[in-house]
């Protein structure tokens, strides 16, 4: 329950930031899903609960974990690229 709590909490906390700066910075939708993805493997990557959640073991959380962190960044970066570039 407390990883859902914070999967809404991500979310907001991106709205709530987006919503502070000029609408041509302002998070896109890519956004939301790049910062859900993030925060769900950081969960997994810590949390004994979440992991549970998914019936997922220890190793898989942490190979899921070194993924994200070096392919979310480069996934960000590649799509605010091509954004700039349109």
């Amino acid at each position: 329950m407390v990883a859902i709590a914070g999967a809404i909490g991500t979310l907001i906390w991106i709205y709530a930031n987006s919503a502070r700066v000029p609408v041509e910075q302002a998070a896109r939708w890519y956004t939301y899903v790049i910062g859900l993805l993030a925060y769900l493997a950081w969960a997994l990557g810590i949390s004994g609960g979440a992991r549970d959640l998914v019936n997922i073991s220890d190793d898989w959380s942490g190979v899921i974990l070194a993924i994200a962190v070096f392919l979310l960044p480069g996934v960000d970066l590649a799509v605010s690229s091509r954004r700039r570039a349109a």
